[in-house]
């Protein structure tokens, strides 16, 4: 097998299938994390978040100018908590990666409450209330 030349500092390759992390120390050490597709889709909406986290930690400059941080949502599953006292709403990503939110029974019903007037508002219907 050749032997793979590994640069200083971070370094990322695809190997049979799977992807390869590789980080080599000034001192010529070198760690590997070997991560399946699935794992590397994860990965980068762990590091996604993060980022996204930093991003709003730092300031914008304007008081009035606050970052907005977005998640890809591909599917829901809304299921009480084992005590019956919160609504578990979990989210999955685009690349299957979960979050699960618990909400507060009146978190919960303030989002049904308000859910019908956004969508109306997106499509542009006219709203009236009751």
């Amino acid at each position: 097998m050749p032997r793979i030349q590994v640069p200083f500092g971070l370094s990322f390759s695809e190997e049979a299938g799977d992807f390869v992390l590789r980080n080599k120390s000034a001192a010529g050490k070198v760690t590997t994390i070997r991560f399946t597709p699935g794992d590397m889709f994860g990965l980068k909406e762990t590091i996604d978040r993060w980022s996204d986290r930093m991003m709003t930690q730092s300031q914008t400059g304007s008081a009035a100018a606050q970052p907005i941080v977005v998640h890809g949502v591909a599917q829901v599953r809304i299921l009480p908590d084992a005590l019956q006292e919160n609504v578990l709403l979990t989210a999955r990503g685009p690349s299957g990666a979960e979050e699960t939110l618990s909400l507060l029974p009146v978190i919960a019903e303030y989002i049904v409450a308000e859910m019908p007037t956004v969508l109306l508002q997106m499509r542009g219907t006219p709203q009236t209330r009751q």
